[in-house]
């Protein structure tokens, strides 16, 4: 399994979070082009998802977002 990470979260809570994650692969992605090459196999996503992300996502089960407004998730 892979999580990816977009925008980034500082490197505390990275070796945390890949501590808790066990044998999933944890990816946190320093830009947009970085994360657009990582989504296409990715089976988690947190952080912000735009359009152009999830249309290139072909594996994608779960989207944890960090805000709790999710208006900013609907595309036309």
């Amino acid at each position: 399994m892979k999580l990816l990470i977009h925008p980034p979260i500082d490197e505390q809570r990275l070796s945390k979070l890949r501590v808790a994650a066990g044998a999933m692969r944890v990816v946190n992605a320093a830009s947009h082009e970085e994360a657009a090459a990582e989504i296409v196999d990715a089976d988690a996503f947190f952080g912000k998802l735009t359009a152009p992300l999830l249309a290139a996502a072909t594996k994608l089960r779960w989207v944890q977002s960090p805000t709790a407004s999710l208006e900013h998730y609907v595309f036309p």
